[in-house]
């Protein structure tokens, strides 16, 4: 979304094509009243159940349940992700190189676990796991995106983009500052906030494991 924003600057005090501006002004905004029905389209009932040595998950679709077994041995890595206020996802790399990713709602619906809760059990087991006597090949806690180096070399890039923005800007126009820049910086601090939280989880659950 900020480089929708930061573009639809350029295209405006630069190129000066009003046109484009509102094209990509409709491509941020447009799939937004969409968002609950993409939602429920993709979001399905999961039954889980954790051991000592495996994770099962029973994802039930129209065609029945699909049955999904992570054991721990064959387990390389895990991370915890916080996309947004209303999701947690974590995701398990195999050593074959696999991938699979689980999103759980963080509010609480009659039946459902609770996501902290949830969360915690599967890096309880996995501590517990590490802590065995005789594995060598320990599974391993990575960081999420923003907490990583990629996602802080995003947040340098977009506020590279932030300030060449503001630039050109203050060069094709005597205005004042437009107000995408403030939904730009505003968005820029929410990255920033976010990688500072994430990186504190990491580090806390990384001491812990």
């Amino acid at each position: 979304m900020i480089v929708c924003l930061l573009l639809a600057i350029v295209f405006l005090y630069v190129v000066k094509s009003t046109a484009v501006c509102i094209i990509l002004f409709i491509a941020m905004v447009l799939p937004l009243p969409f968002m609950p029905l993409l939602l429920n389209a993709f979001t399905r009932e999961t039954d889980i159940e954790l051991n000592p040595d495996h994770f099962n998950f029973g994802i039930v679709n129209k065609d029945g349940k699909l049955e999904k077994r992570i054991e721990l041995a064959e387990l390389e890595s895990y991370s915890v992700q916080f996309p947004n206020n209303k999701f947690t996802s974590v995701r398990f790399w195999l050593r074959g190189g696999e991938a699979n990713e689980f999103s759980f709602f963080r509010e609480k619906k009659e039946g459902d676990i609770n996501t902290t809760e949830l969360i915690e059990n599967f890096r309880a087991l996995i501590h517990d796991y590490n802590n065995r006597p005789g594995i060598t090949e320990k599974i391993i806690l990575r960081p999420s995106f923003y907490a990583s180096n990629s996602g802080l070399y995003c947040i340098v890039g977009l506020s590279a983009f932030f300030l060449a923005g503001i630039i050109l800007a203050s060069f094709y126009s005597e205005k004042s500052m437009p107000v995408t820049f403030v939904f730009s910086l505003i968005l820029i601090v929410q990255l920033i906030l976010k990688r500072k939280k994430d990186l504190q989880y990491y580090k806390i659950t990384n001491t812990q494991s």
